[in-house]
């Protein structure tokens, strides 16, 4: 099974827990719910493209996105693999709008943080609470 982990930037700030506290209860619930599901479910089982997929394109590459839908919004939280054996670390939370996925600055912030996380230093559990 895969354990998820969330990135920590370097003054210590939990990002993805920061957003998520940030965002409306529904949601974060929804995001908390997928995450444990992903976390209970083997990696040959997540259902394809309809919950998990990769990011096309050169700027994505090794950077995955959850597929959440809520409300009216398609939140994509920013994933990689690592930075250990079946650990994922999340990397960002984003929204795909129009086929886009905003901010635009995900790939690069994505993919700074993939090589930080390499490390181990820039990583904690994630938090389900």
């Amino acid at each position: 099974m895969t354990v998820f982990y969330d990135f920590v930037d370097a003054g210590g700030q939990n990002v993805i827990h920061d957003w998520l506290d940030a965002a409306p209860a529904a949601v974060k619930a929804k995001i908390q719910k997928r995450l444990h599901y992903l976390e209970a479910t083997p990696q040959v089982d997540w259902g394809g493209a309809r919950y998990v997929s990769d990011l096309a394109g050169d700027a994505w590459g090794g950077v995955l996105e959850i597929r959440i839908r809520a409300g009216n919004v398609q939140y994509r939280p920013l994933f990689c693999y690592g930075p250990g054996r079946e650990q994922a670390t999340l990397l960002c939370m984003a929204e795909e709008r129009g086929g886009v996925i905003e901010p635009r600055s995900a790939a690069r912030v994505s993919q700074e943080r993939r090589r930080l996380i390499q490390e181990e230093q820039h990583v904690c559990r994630h938090d389900f609470s």
